[in-house]
């Protein structure tokens, strides 16, 4: 995980240091009530999980911050932001 991630998400109080990505393929034969996708090459190559409800949240990603003119601390506090809002969402909705 990025330092950037570490800080931008100590910024609001939330320790992910011992969080990891996961690979897709550990979730085979389990059933969701939602998968979301938040990158669009995830979105391609995302299997289809049964039972549930695919979303996807095109999030940019703050990694390419600097190809765009963002800089990297503030492109990942964007992206996390926009996250937060998009969750707050939709457990609003539920």
């Amino acid at each position: 995980m990025s330092e950037l991630t570490v800080e931008a998400m100590r910024q609001v109080g939330i320790d992910v240091r011992s969080q990891w990505s996961k690979h897709v393929g550990g979730f085979d034969g389990q059933s969701f009530d939602y998968v979301i996708t938040v990158c669009d090459s995830a979105r391609e190559s995302c299997p289809v999980f049964p039972g549930g409800a695919q979303l996807h949240w095109s999030i940019e990603d703050p990694s390419d911050a600097e190809a765009r003119g963002v800089p990297l601390k503030e492109a990942f506090r964007l992206a996390r932001e926009d996250l937060r809002s998009r969750i707050d969402s939709f457990a609003n909705q539920r």
